[in-house]
């Protein structure tokens, strides 16, 4: 279990400096409190493409409005034509459970069933029941039918997910025999779980005793409190970033279930019984409260007949489980309008000085519900006007000034909960008044001057542009994303009036983007002030609830809370009878028995190798440009054309976008002691002054052009060609110690056709013209943002550092990729942040100048596009035209000697393992 924050489908500018979530989505925001069943690596990558072919008419799926089906009366049908997709509205006639079917010529098909969970407190009891009902139920009475599925299946994604006011269990596959298991095992672990009440102890909370040492006769064993949930969240707890998150929106929502914690507070998770967590499943879990999801090419009414036959043939409409979503509206918008001054503790991060690790945020709720599409398309747009990219007016006022090195949580637009919220944060500051007044003042004036003079054009131009790429840009899991807004919407765009043709309507409109877009184009050619004027309506509105929210580190903070679960449980030890301290021992050991005893699987449903095709949908033809027994000569440089450009033609319509990667091979070229800052030269490159543009300047020709240019620092293992397989071989049995990986620098970038041009233009502007030294400030601002960016992910994600700084001595590769991405990076990337604060960064110029001038050259480029049907020789040309103006770009002849680095701290690490 952990905790997994969703992304929207689209960011504007892929670039690790900006905000660490992105602002601008087609859809709605997927909740951004989701606590989910299974880690990422359950998450396979899928070679699935949406396909673009002509959706079958729906009189093929014999579906018409009115007609019943299974139990299910289809209400309304609606083409969509923004994604080539059809919708179909479906309410089962007996339990109002509501399905939606979206007939698309995707393969990778995927189903989900959500209810609606809003908390009346914090014991979790949502998430808890979220992993009891995955321990067995009445067809499959396995402990663990959900794990034992991920080896007996061939989905593309499985998961359960607990939202602030949901849970939901989604599943994709390919397969369709394995979408019809899976189909089975899901509905019977959710609609008729086993719930045992070992299960619930197991997964959500109990008392045990600390085992004592053999030998130890005299020593009193300490009484402790355990389970899968409750340890799940003292990890997520003590996370400053999450408890600020969690605060604004406690503070924001008084008296309404986000007041509370979903996934459970584990001071509070004990008052939870059995009792209730039974109940809560009977109430919650039933299709009247509930919406059926499935997507693909997968016929539905097969989908149909078994969630009748095997689950809602069971039940009867029940008043009390439909009238949940009232629950939700509960004391919205009740609480007092003004600004609401909060001032809190947290804990430490284990990395930067405390007095520099205050948190501030003010946010707003504003007079807007969620399942307004429309004006939620135009909050999340403003917000990534002002906030996002290197060239917003908030940006340059907070973080390029130095203000403060980064966004704090609850910065942006979010459309996840009944209402939407727009907040501005920022972290990594120190809390004295001064500096707080200072921020205060800053963000508000920041707004009444764009409130008075607006946006560029230019750059309002450039995210519409961005929409458009994102329409036409094809997801492994756009069903997923489909899925998401979908739910979204359903959980809240509901009514006192229940109005279901008006809740399927909004849902429609969740999962469309065109209409929305031409309005909002409408509006603004029609009004020169719209930008200035939804700055006074909704971010300058003084009668809105507003919270300003400051959280200090307290260095005792996890102590403290430790201490007092201590008391607590000493004093109910103290209150046990010898009788109740053997029902706790006993209770242990039948639990640590069911976990050791093996469960038998095969009554789980599974895939024969028959239900596997032998052959793949589709071959992806890779080849390289036509072969050429002489060097190609640009600019004296020779290189076999062969080996520098490689094509996948795809035999499907790529909507006009090429995907383009380009490899410049660090492994020979780039000295031991430079390797170190690739990932330092990676984060900015594409962010600083070039000699074509500003920063600002190329932040906007990024937007205009394409997706977003985006380097990366890889090391890859390489199995290298025929004539290296007796090293191989070698190497696999361990007779060698060689070390076959290939380490380089990844650009990658999705365009246009009609743009690939500019978009090359663009590219080799950035890595033949950056001026690093050019404006030293901007240089400070960026570091000073790696370098909280990198405290906060040691401490969100602290077991990823520690198994590569344990990996590290086995291999060079496995050393390598420490020095790049763990600790070891992050150790540099503060002690550069350092610098910066010194006014000493003018030292690391010519260190990412000879990274620049030894790795970006012709002779060590290697290309690979994906395009559509139809246009290589277009591109081809494109690449032809810009590698020979790259080879006019860069010298020749170049200088080798290496800079003294300003810090030496990754290299010595390298030599110590392989002298070792």
């Amino acid at each position: 279990m952990h905790y997994n924050q969703k992304r929207p489908l689209l960011g504007l500018l892929k670039v690790r400096l900006q905000r660490p979530f992105a602002p601008l989505s087609l859809f709605p925001n997927p909740s951004k409190r989701l606590y989910s069943n299974v880690t990422a690596a359950t998450q396979k990558n899928s070679q699935a493409k949406r396909g673009l072919a002509r959706l079958r008419p729906s009189e093929d799926l014999g579906l018409t409005i009115g007609s019943v089906h299974h139990g299910f009366r289809v209400d309304s049908i609606n083409y969509i034509k923004d994604f080539d997709m059809s919708a179909y509205h479906m309410q089962h006639e007996i339990t109002k459970a509501m399905y939606l079917h979206v007939d698309c010529a995707d393969t990778n098909n995927v189903f989900s069933v959500a209810f609606r969970t809003p908390p009346s407190d914090s014991t979790g009891i949502a998430h808890i029941l979220e992993h009891c009902v995955l321990c067995g139920s009445e067809s499959y009475p396995v402990r663990d039918p959900f794990f034992n599925m991920l080896k007996r299946s061939l989905n593309t994604f499985m998961n359960a997910m607990t939202a602030s006011d949901h849970t939901m269990y989604p599943f994709a596959t390919l397969n369709q025999q394995d979408f019809s298991n899976l189909l089975k095992v899901y509905l019977d672990a959710t609609f008729f779980p086993l719930l045992r009440e070992n299960d619930f102890l197991q997964e959500g909370h109990r008392l045990e005793f600390t085992p004592v040492e053999e030998g130890a006769e005299e020593a009193v064993p300490d009484l402790i409190r355990s389970g899968v949930v409750f340890n799940e969240m003292k990890g997520t707890l003590s996370n400053a970033n999450t408890l600020f998150h969690l605060g604004l929106q406690r503070e924001l929502f008084p008296r309404t279930p986000y007041a509370h914690v979903s996934g459970g507070d584990p001071s509070r998770i004990p008052e939870l019984t059995y009792e209730d967590l039974k109940s809560f499943h009977k109430l919650h879990y039933h299709p009247s409260n509930s919406i059926f999801f499935s997507y693909g090419d997968l016929n539905v009414l097969d989908h149909m007949e078994v969630i009748n036959k095997n689950v809602l043939q069971r039940f009867e409409y029940s008043e009390d489980s439909f009238k949940i979503k009232d629950k939700l509206l509960e004391n919205m918008g009740s609480a007092a309008a003004g600004v609401v001054n909060v001032s809190t503790t947290g804990p430490p991060e284990s990395l930067g000085k405390m007095e520099k690790q205050a948190k501030f945020c003010m946010i707003k709720e504003l007079d807007i519900k969620t399942a307004d599409e429309y004006e939620g398309l135009v909050l999340r747009l403003l917000g990534t006007l002002l906030l996002d990219g290197l060239n917003s007016p908030i940006y340059e006022a907070l973080i390029n000034s130095q203000l403060a090195p980064d966004y704090a949580p609850g910065t942006g637009c979010d459309t996840s909960l009944m209402t939407t919220q727009f907040g501005v944060g920022v972290q990594g500051i120190r809390s004295d008044d001064e500096t707080l007044s200072t921020i205060k003042e800053t963000i508000q004036k920041t707004l009444e001057k764009t409130a008075e003079v607006g946006f560029d054009p230019v750059r309002v131009e450039a995210a519409l542009h961005q929409i458009e790429l994102a329409l036409k840009h094809k997801q492994t899991h756009f069903g997923l994303m489909v899925l998401y807004a979908a739910t979204n919407t359903w959980t809240h765009g509901i009514s006192k009036e229940d109005d279901v043709s008006a809740l399927q309507a909004l849902i429609t409109e969740s999962i469309s983007v065109n209409n929305k877009l031409k309005r909002l184009v409408t509006e603004i050619s029609e009004n020169d002030q719209f930008w200035q004027d939804q700055i006074k309506k909704h971010l300058l509105n003084e009668n809105l609830r507003e919270v300003h929210m400051l959280m200090e580190p307290d260095e005792d903070f996890t102590q403290k809370q430790d201490a007092k679960e201590k008391e607590e449980l000493l004093a109910i030890k103290n209150g046990l009878n010898e009788c109740q301290i053997q029902e706790i021992v006993s209770m242990n050991e039948e639990l640590a028995a069911e976990r050791e005893q093996y469960q038998n699987p095969s009554c789980l449903p599974t895939l024969s190798i028959a239900d596997i095709p032998r052959e793949p949908s589709q071959v992806i033809q890779l080849t390289y440009a036509e072969e050429d027994d002489a060097e190609e000569n640009i600019n004296g440089r020779g290189y076999m054309k062969p080996k520098w450009l490689s094509f996948a033609e795809l035999e499907e319509s790529t909507n006009d976008i090429a995907y383009l990667s380009l490899f410049f091979d660090a492994y020979e070229l780039v000295p031991m002691e430079l390797r170190s800052y690739l990932p330092i030269f990676c984060s900015l490159v594409g962010n600083v002054d070039t000699r074509d543009f500003t920063y600002q300047e190329l932040a906007v020709q990024s937007e205009l052009t394409c997706g977003g240019v985006s380097f990366n620092t890889i090391v890859a293992s390489w199995l290298g060609g025929k004539e290296n397989a007796e090293e191989l071989k070698l190497n696999l049995f361990g007779e060698n110690d060689s070390n076959l990986y290939r380490q380089g620098i990844m650009v990658n970038v999705h365009c246009l056709e009609r743009n690939i041009d500019r978009t090359l233009d663009l590219v080799a502007a950035t890595i033949t013209g950056s001026l690093f030294g050019n404006d030293l400030g901007h240089l400070s601002s960026l570091l000073n943002t790696m370098a909280n960016s990198a405290i906060n992910s040691v401490s969100s994600d602290p077991l990823t550092y520690g198994n590569k700084w344990g990996i590290a001595p086995l291999s060079e590769e496995f050393m390598l990729q420490e020095v790049l991405s763990g600790l070891t990076q992050v150790k540099l990337t503060l002690k550069l942040a350092e610098l910066a604060a010194k006014d000493e960064i003018g030292t690391l110029i010519p260190t990412l100048d000879a990274i620049a001038r030894i790795v970006f050259r012709p002779e060590n480029m290697r290309v690979r596009v994906v395009a559509g049907n139809g246009n290589r020789t277009y591109i081809e040309n494109s690449f032809e035209r810009f590698a020979s103006r790259f080879g006019e770009t860069v010298d020749q002849e170049y200088s080798k000697e290496l800079p003294s680095l300003p810090l030496d701290i990754g290299s010595g690490v390298l030599q110590r393992s392989l002298d070792t």
